[in-house]
């Protein structure tokens, strides 16, 4: 199933530590997804959330790892996003914890930079990649800490830094595994997902996000199903969040994923979010997308796509002649002017459709002298979830 299939590994006690998060709660699928892969192994996991454990800080993290139990590895993510946290968190590992090797890796980089092996000089190698097909390779050499037989890994020997690239031209298209969703307090985030949030068990809808892209790789749709239909089977999730900001930018494979999709009759009962920062989406696949269960569709994000009004207009006009009124339809825009002329013409032709900008740009008390305070929110592009927006 997974990328490197070890020739022996040694079974080992394996200690996670996931950084906290900006703003909302969002479940990290790489960490759990590597747990899988760990555990697929044969080694014996635990795992420390910080954000499903917010109101007890480190107390938790440090009551684990004072416990009688030596821990072999120690994997720390986010920490080139984080670095300053991750620095604060290895020092406490490496006083409770000496003898174990620290292993950072980060989420949301294909890559990491070099500055991060001197800012924690308490990581004893660093994952230069992602986390799942890499786990493998370098849990082999662990114990004899040659990190340069392991591929996908950053580490610093004898003063000099070493890079050993992961080949991903060849990978496993199944080596997103589904993520060990037991390794966390899954209600913690379900509550807060859910429609209205509180006890996800008496919500009229369950929300959860998942993870089918990494950098330039994505699964393949059966794998994308098979890890929504685990969802909806273990906790009768109602719709899914799909974490890819350009996921209408791949028609051939969102074509492939809708038939496998419908082939699994999870049309019927599961919903999802469409994230894009594509246009045009043809119209059959507007159709299809209609068909399968899309219920709500986010356009745009911050990361330099620019729509200016003529382009919006022509979207909002495409999607109202596909008829697809039901939509909740999400525009992120960095572009003020573009943010008024939007909500502007949405207000005036009675289309339901909401607008986000940073908060870095004009005020409440101007959107209510324009009358647009219902349709345009601020908001910071990374902690906006499709769902609560609706709220």
């Amino acid at each position: 199933m997974y990328i490197i299939t070890p020739l022996y590994h040694i079974p080992m006690k394996i200690y996670f530590v996931s950084l906290p998060s900006n703003g909302k709660l969002r479940l990290n699928n790489w960490m759990l997804g590597t747990i899988q892969v760990c555990e697929s192994m044969g080694h014996v996991t635990a795992t420390f959330d910080a954000d499903g454990n917010r109101t007890f800080g480190t107390n938790i993290m440090k009551m684990d790892l004072s416990r009688p139990v030596d821990w072999d590895v120690i994997i720390i993510d986010k920490v080139e996003t984080k670095t300053d946290l991750a620095k604060e968190y290895t020092k406490i590992i490496k006083n409770i914890q000496p003898d174990a090797i620290i292993i950072g890796t980060e989420n949301y980089t294909e890559s990491l930079g070099d500055a991060v092996i001197d800012a924690l000089p308490d990581i004893d190698v660093f994952i230069d990649g992602f986390a799942e097909p890499v786990m493998p390779g370098i849990l082999d050499v662990a114990f004899n800490s040659r990190f340069d037989q392991a591929p996908g890994t950053l580490h610093k020997y004898d003063g000099i830094i070493e890079r050993k690239p992961f080949e991903t031209d060849g990978l496993d298209p199944f080596y997103f595994p589904i993520p060990a969703y037991d390794s966390v307090n899954m209600s913690i985030y379900l509550n807060s997902m859910c429609e209205p949030p509180g006890d996800y068990k008496k919500a009229k809808k369950r929300v959860m996000n998942v993870l089918w892209m990494r950098g330039t790789y994505r699964a393949t749709p059966e794998r994308a199903v098979e890890q929504a239909s685990a969802l909806r089977n273990m906790y009768a999730i109602d719709e899914i969040i799909i974490d890819d900001d350009d996921f209408l930018g791949s028609p051939s494979w969102v074509k492939v994923f809708l038939k496998v999709w419908n082939d699994n009759s999870l049309y019927r009962y599961l919903g999802f979010t469409a994230k894009t920062i594509s246009w045009p989406a043809d119209d059959a696949l507007l159709w299809s997308l209609r068909e399968s269960g899309c219920r709500r569709l986010e356009i745009g994000g911050n990361i330099g796509v620019e729509f200016n009004a003529d382009i919006i207009h022509n979207i909002v006009d495409e999607l109202r002649h596909n008829l697809i009124p039901e939509w909740d339809i999400t525009f992120k825009l960095d572009d003020m002017t573009t943010a008024i002329d939007l909500a502007s013409f949405c207000k005036h032709e009675n289309i339901k459709c909401k607008t986000i900008i940073p908060s870095t740009i004009i005020g409440d008390e101007k959107l209510k002298l324009l009358g647009l305070q219902n349709l345009i929110h601020h908001d910071k592009f990374d902690d906006v979830i499709s769902h609560n927006i609706w709220a």
